[in-house]
């Protein structure tokens, strides 16, 4: 497993997969039309591009053979904003390396010493929470 920063020609293959896994595993969960159009309108590709280029926005990837199966993103403020697990690969601690990975990488950037995250759908919080 190979967990890495994503490079600029990257990006659509993150969102494509951030969006595979939200129409599938979370989607179904979302009370509330307006939780589904706040990831719309985020996870598009000119709104992270915008946030990457100003260096305030972080994109992950997790690559087994050269497949991106997870992708995550970080703000330099600390915040996870993305962590989505192509089902296949879900249970083998791919989200937790993503996590380790994202804030080593903030704290050693930006000193960022705690990480926040907004989980979507609330039932999955106690996950985010154990780690």
């Amino acid at each position: 497993m190979e967990i890495r920063l994503l490079y600029g020609n990257e990006l659509q293959q993150a969102v494509f997969a951030a969006h595979e896994v939200f129409e599938a595993g979370v989607r179904p969960y979302i009370r509330t039309q307006q939780e589904a159009d706040y990831f719309y309108q985020y996870v598009r590709t000119e709104n992270l591009w915008q946030e990457m280029s100003r260096k305030s926005l972080f994109l992950w990837g997790a690559f087994e053979n050269a497949f991106l199966c997870a992708v995550g993103a970080i703000r330099d403020s600390g915040q996870i904003t993305m962590l989505y697990v192509r089902p296949h690969y879900v249970r083998r601690h791919i989200g937790l390396q993503l996590v380790n990975a994202m804030s080593t990488y903030v704290a050693n950037v930006s000193g960022q010493e705690r990480v926040t995250i907004n989980v979507t759908p609330v039932s999955a919080a106690s996950y985010f929470y154990h780690i």
